[in-house]
């Protein structure tokens, strides 16, 4: 696990406890997408400092604040009684979702690439990577706006 992930994840409740579940969840998701719009650019002529030096930090604290957001929005509203089972269910999907996600990244990235070669099919990759976590970003935004937490209603 990258040492920015392990970081953040004692960042994020306290995050999490002054801004809210969807304001960190919605900006991480932002700013993985710059990391992966950001990686895109990488080409035959690109180094180390010059192609990655910049996004990869981006894309592990963006990561890593991102992972307890979520996890918060999707147990918050669960009974105590069913925590268990949410808490499973919440795994797996990750897990579900991060293998078909990868999938259908190395497929996008097979299909643009030449044999022997790194560079020709990250370009598509990197740039479809960056358009599941903006539709993540989206959907959230969407989706957490029309939900207001209790209190926020009584008002």
């Amino acid at each position: 696990m990258p040492l920015g992930i392990f970081a953040m994840a004692r960042v994020a409740p306290k995050l999490v406890a002054r801004c809210g579940r969807a304001p960190p969840f919605i900006t991480d998701t932002l700013g993985l997408t710059n990391s992966y719009a950001w990686l895109s650019n990488v080409d035959t002529t690109s180094s180390y400092v010059t192609a990655a030096l910049g996004p990869l930090p981006v894309n592990d604290v963006s990561a890593g604040l991102t992972f307890m957001p979520t996890a918060s929005l999707v147990m918050g509203g669960v009974e105590p009684e069913h925590a268990g089972p949410a808490s499973d269910l919440l795994q797996t999907v990750q897990q579900l979702g991060g293998a078909i996600g990868l999938a259908v990244i190395v497929s996008v990235y097979a299909a643009g690439s030449i044999p022997g070669q790194f560079v020709p099919g990250a370009r598509a990759a990197f740039l479809t990577t960056g358009a599941f976590t903006l539709l993540a970003s989206t959907l959230a935004a969407l989706i957490l706006r029309s939900r207001r937490p209790a209190h926020a209603k009584a008002n």
